[in-house]
């Protein structure tokens, strides 16, 4: 029967111990196993790291260099709402393209001319240059690849779809930043003017859309560009460890080094040799089961504690939203993991074998046995290095403290606990805490893309351009109500308008900018009943016929023929393929009214009654008028 535990060994607010003691019998036994058999040890980590890189022939179906899709939250409301507009609002790219309407930036080649010498792309010089950077763009293989809208190319900006090849507009001809219809802040941009008036512009901004994969190929090729520096660095890091260790010396300098360039995994290792240095100074311990226990019981809980703290940080991380930092905690956090079991396996093994090593008078690179003599230590540092394995021409022995660790402990420590330089200290931190706090107030959040690509890379003078001549008016944003609304209630449509003010009354919005279809719908059924109800009232009156009751009836239901003859004539209007400016407006009219048109007049049966075909006859008269101002709206927004 066990006897009653040791006090000692109990956990308690003054003994926290117990979890360190059983912590250090565990490494203790561990090291005792790795001492007696290193060879399994050695070789499991080689074989499993073998297995493991085979993994690397998936790489290239594992990659995910989506731009979007990394850097952006992955259960993030806005792309839930994309995908709402996408299925219920889907756009045709190759016939009717409208760059307002697309849910996303669109796939699109963008170019910034710039005028040089303080000068303005509005001037006939650089207005030609833009032509011909226009015109090699569109090259044979343009029109197969570009968004078309209206049977040809969408124009890569207003003013060139607007004046085609002919010369720059005059000054204060445009008003900026919206001349009619045409938004043109986004096309041009360090412009100057003079009451609304446009003077001149220092850039002017060419969108094509067809596809764009500069953003996506230069952050690919910045990733290529970076792989084979860390390649270089990892192998001569790696190399140089191995080899300090297999010698048995290690500069702390080269320590600081190594620990910049790999890391956390590096750093493990160093502890465990400035550990077992230390044992090795101790003459009382003699085998190589004493000294790989000390070693760890000193510095494995130390690793333990600081990869456990690690760990547990990324992979807290991998909770995040964004894939890309998901992904890189999920990495590294694993990468930590494996490097905590190869230090207490694989690197505790190679420690047992160097010490076999160095007891045998074994050469550090090719293992010979090499005989050390008494005049050793008068041959140069290099001979020795090459023919021995040390400068000092005594392999097994340890090298002393190193200078670094003399200064640190006989100058620098009793520098910095003087009383006078503690109370500097406190007041630098205060200064320093102060300004952090500052820092944190004045921290700014988004991801600048100019940091997804090299230096030299284009895309970083675009975007300078970009923020420099452009960055007066943001990004279209669409408002889509997402649920079936009844648009005939007043008391609804009176709801939507509301929501709408509440919009363009926020600071980042300018109303003077935003567009509803709504407003454009009311308004033109407005003016409509409008101008139907004047043009019958009036010709009432010229043809003799009273306003009573009968004609009120007539009155009504004529009204509702002409908006039914509006509806189907728009409709005719929109969907015939020729409601484009750049067609025949003449046959954009001919066609709606040779079909439906015809086919309308044929099924309504006209009475005889003669305040009912005056009304008839003027009906069709103000239909027609209010159809040529419906022509127009669908016009404009077709296009």
């Amino acid at each position: 029967m066990a006897g009653p535990r040791d006090p000692a060994e109990r956990c308690s607010c003054r003994n926290t111990n117990c979890v360190e003691r059983p912590l250090r019998r565990l490494f203790e036994g561990l090291a005792s196993a790795v001492a007696a058999c290193p060879w399994p040890f050695v070789l499991v980590p080689l074989l499993l790291s073998g297995v493991l890189g085979a993994g690397f022939v998936f790489l290239p179906q594992r990659q995910a260099n989506d731009i979007e899709e990394q850097f952006t939250p992955t259960w993030g409301p806005a792309k839930a709402e994309r995908d709402f507009v996408r299925r219920h609002f889907p756009t045709d790219d190759s016939e009717r393209f409208s760059a307002p309407r697309l849910p996303t930036e669109g796939a699109y080649a963008a170019l910034i001319a710039v005028a040089t010498n303080g000068t303005s792309v509005l001037e006939p010089a650089a207005w030609a240059e833009v032509l011909r950077l226009n015109a090699a763009v569109r090259d044979a293989d343009y029109e197969r690849l570009c968004a078309r809208t209206a049977g040809g190319c969408a124009s890569p900006n207003p003013l060139l779809s607007r004046r085609g090849d002919a010369g720059p507009p005059a000054p204060g001809s445009l008003r900026f930043p919206v001349n009619g219809s045409e938004f043109l802040g986004a096309a041009l941009g360090g412009v100057e003017t003079d009451g609304g008036r446009l003077l001149g512009a220092r850039a002017l901004k060419l969108v094509t859309y067809f596809t764009s994969l500069s953003r996506q190929e230069e952050f690919e090729g910045n990733t290529r560009s970076v792989i084979p520096l860390f390649s270089i660095t990892y192998f001569l890091t790696i190399t140089f460890s191995i080899i300090s260790c297999l010698r048995g010396q290690m500069d702390i300098s080269y320590k600081t080094l190594v620990r910049a360039a790999v890391g956390v995994g590096v750093d493990d290792m160093f502890i465990m040799i400035a550990s077992w240095e230390q044992s090795l100074r101790k003459k009382e311990k003699s085998n190589v089961k004493s000294l790989l226990a000390e070693t760890y019981t000193e510095a494995a809980l130390s690793v333990t504690i600081t990869t456990l703290t690690d760990v547990l940080a990324f992979f807290i991380g991998t909770w995040t939203a964004f894939p890309s930092v998901r992904s890189f905690c999920l990495y590294t956090g694993t990468a930590f993991v494996f490097c905590y079991v190869y230090t207490l396996t694989f690197f505790g093994a190679v420690l047992v074998l160097n010490h076999k090593r160095e007891q045998g008078n074994r050469h550090w690179l090719t293992c010979m046995r090499v005989d050390v003599g008494k005049d050793q230590a008068e041959n140069s540092c290099l001979y020795n290095a090459c023919c021995i394995g040390s400068c000092s021409g005594q392999p097994s022995q340890p090298e002393g403290e190193h200078p670094m660790s003399t200064f640190l402990k006989k100058y620098y420590g009793p520098f910095i606990t003087n009383k006078w330089i503690k109370v500097l200290m406190v007041l630098l931190y205060g200064a320093y805490l102060g300004g952090s706090i500052y820092g944190c107030t004045q921290i700014r959040e988004g991801i600048d893309l100019r940091n997804l690509a090299n230096d030299a890379s284009y895309v970083i003078p675009y975007y300078d351009d970009e923020d420099k001549y452009f960055s007066t008016y943001g990004p279209r944003v669409m408002v889509v109500i997402a649920e079936s609304v009844d648009y005939w209630n007043e008391s609804v449509r009176l709801g939507i308008e509301s929501c709408t003010q509440n919009l363009e009354n926020i600071p980042y919005v300018d109303k003077n900018y935003s567009e509803s279809w709504l407003r454009v719908y009311t308004g033109l059924a407005k003016r409509g009943l409008v101008n139907i109800d004047i043009g019958v009232a009036g010709f009432m009156t010229f043809w003799n016929v009273n306003l009573d009751s009968i004609s009120m009836i007539n009155l009504v239901i004529c009204i509702g023929f002409s908006v039914d003859f509006s509806a189907h004539i728009s409709y005719a209007f929109v969907t015939s393929g020729e409601s484009s400016a750049n067609k025949s407006p003449d046959l954009a009219v001919k066609k709606p009214l040779t079909v439906p048109g015809s086919k309308l007049l044929s099924s309504r049966n006209i009475q005889t009654d003669h305040g009912f075909l005056v009304i008839i006859v003027v009906l069709w008269n103000g239909h027609w008028d209010s159809q040529r101002n419906d022509s127009d709206i669908f016009a404009f927004s077709s296009s």
